[in-house]
């Protein structure tokens, strides 16, 4: 069978099993109102914003295809050959499931909530009915070919899903510009509804926008600033992944041109759900519309910003049009993953925390498990570390108490009264994980991804080979940035990210930068558990 052909079936089907997938939550995300879990007390209320999933994985999808298109391409053509029968045992599963996940979202997202052990439960179905329905629309569509392909590809996945989290965290850290972006994006909105009559009324103050009978408040998560941040770390990657292939300066301004796509594409949704709310049906226009789609729709944009200046002669360079995919065999998911588990299993157990997160351990254990998968990666870089660390780490640590995270004194006595609370030896176990979490683990991952990779993947594509004392401004200043994004004071991890970067340089060792991160971390938990600065820790 022609190459072209078995991608052509693949695309295909993989196409009308995301339609169904979006169909499907759409009615779901209309049928059942998440917001009214939110006034709730408990960890229960924390299930409204588990769809939350769907934009991320959005994003790790979109970056996978913008990143790694290429070679998800070739390898569909090396493993489908002649379309396989689509299974209905596969659909009716597909039915069945998706049958008992209606079933029990309307139960999740009924008032009064469940208790005790029927709540763990329902919570526990709902979740697994709803990955199972995920798995039997792709075996109906893909039948054995969707575990060829699994194997071939998961390097490239791992990477794109490292990629998309990663600036998906950073695109949240943007919400706060919307109080100052608010203004003119509401009069945006507000201009597009007019020539559809009726009485459109914004409120800067309160950040409201009114059609006819219908209004909304748009709150800072709802905004779409974060979208807007998205499509243009995502057109950054995609011009820094392809710069070979791209016409300098031309394609610079695919940067500006991205950003201001983004604000006039968020005006026309806000208008888009004003409108659907006050024209069509309110429930669809509160029912996930705004948020959920948006995400997908910013994600769209990205992808299709690429696509056009990838085949427009003016922004792309036609000898590197047919250049070779890289190859399949990628060590980014060893630096990453550890991380990307870390982060993720610590937003599951938070959406089920209030307070303190029980089950903090988890992280742990998934972190320390994925680097045992990848143990292999890092032989050459288990190496002691130095006195210049250690000093070093003591410098952040000061650092750290010099610019602290703003402090929430009714968090850290739900904190310390939740802690007290616990069984003496239940106690001492999650404070023993969580120092070997803060000492130990963290340090690790976090170093792997940063300094062992992005420092070095900012300065060659090819970064296993590159020396950790090979310098450059570029690469000094977006890694420290990015990392500082990713904790609650910015300032502040971004010194940190510099001077555990510095130790990387002295020596040219990965253990180095470790050693600094692990003493700054064991002395911040020392402090915190003497002077019960929750904050810090």
């Amino acid at each position: 069978m022609q190459s072209a052909d078995s991608l052509r079936w693949v695309a295909t089907r993989l196409s009308a099993v995301v339609a169904v997938l979006l169909a499907e939550y759409a009615v779901l995300a209309v049928a059942n109102d998440g917001l009214s879990l939110t006034r709730l007390p408990g960890w229960w209320a924390n299930l409204a914003y588990a769809t939350e999933v769907v934009g991320w994985v959005a994003a790790g999808v979109s970056a996978t295809l913008l990143l790694g298109g290429e070679e998800l391409r070739d390898q569909v053509r090396e493993v489908s050959g002649a379309p396989t029968p689509i299974r209905l045992r596969w659909i009716a599963l597909h039915a069945l499931s998706l049958a008992a996940f209606a079933l029990t979202s309307s139960r999740v997202f009924q008032l009064p909530p469940p208790r005790g052990a029927t709540a763990v439960l329902l919570a526990g179905s709902w979740l697994l009915t709803g990955l199972l329905l995920l798995y039997a629309a792709l075996r109906a569509a893909l039948s054995d070919v969707l575990f060829r392909l699994a194997r071939r590809v998961r390097g490239t996945v791992l990477a794109g899903a490292a990629f998309g989290a990663l600036v998906s965290l950073v695109a949240n850290k943007t919400l706060a510009a919307w109080e100052w972006l608010s203004g003119v994006t509401l009069g945006l909105a507000a201009s597009l509804l007019a020539p559809f009559g009726g009485a459109v009324r914004v409120s800067v103050p309160e950040l409201a926008i009114v059609m006819d009978d219908f209004g909304v408040i748009v709150a800072p998560g709802c905004s779409g600033i974060d979208g807007m941040t998205l499509v243009g770390l995502f057109m950054a990657g995609y011009l820094y992944r392809f710069r070979k292939r791209c016409r300098f300066p031309h394609t610079l301004l695919l940067l500006p041109l991205g950003v201001a796509f983004a604000f006039l594409f968020n005006g026309a949704r806000i208008a888009a759900l004003v409108w659907v709310g006050a024209r069509v049906s309110p429930a669809l226009g509160y029912g996930g519309f705004h948020s959920k789609v948006g995400w997908l729709s910013f994600c769209g944009l990205a992808l299709g910003l690429a696509y056009a200046s990838n085949r427009l002669p003016w922004f792309a360079r036609g000898d590197a049009a047919g250049a070779a995919a890289d190859e399949y065999e990628n060590p980014t998911a060893a630096f990453c993953m550890p991380m990307l588990t870390l982060v993720g299993i610590g937003m599951l157990t938070n959406a089920f925390a209030e307070g303190l997160d029980l089950l903090y351990p988890l992280r742990v254990v998934g972190a320390v498990a994925v680097m045992f998968v990848y143990r292999d990666y890092y032989r050459g870089l288990a190496r002691p570390g130095s006195l210049h660390a250690v000093f070093i780490g003591a410098i952040v640590f000061g650092l750290w108490l010099l610019f602290p995270p703003q402090a929430d004194p009714g968090a850290n006595a739900m904190f310390e009264r939740q802690l007290g609370a616990l069984p003496g030896w239940q106690r001492w176990v999650w404070l023993g994980f969580r120092l070997l979490g803060s000492i130990a683990v963290v340090p690790v991952v976090e170093e792997l991804a940063f300094r062992g990779y992005l420092q070095r993947r900012l300065l060659a594509e090819d970064f296993p080979e590159v020396s950790f004392q090979r310098f450059s401004w570029l690469s000094l200043g977006v890694t420290s940035a990015v990392f500082g994004a990713l904790h609650p004071n910015w300032f502040a991890g971004v010194l940190a990210g510099l001077a555990f970067a510095v130790a990387t340089y002295v020596r040219g060792r990965l253990a180095d930068a470790v050693f600094a991160h692990a003493t700054a971390n064991a002395l911040l938990s020392m402090w915190a558990l003497w002077f019960q600065r929750w904050e810090l820790w």
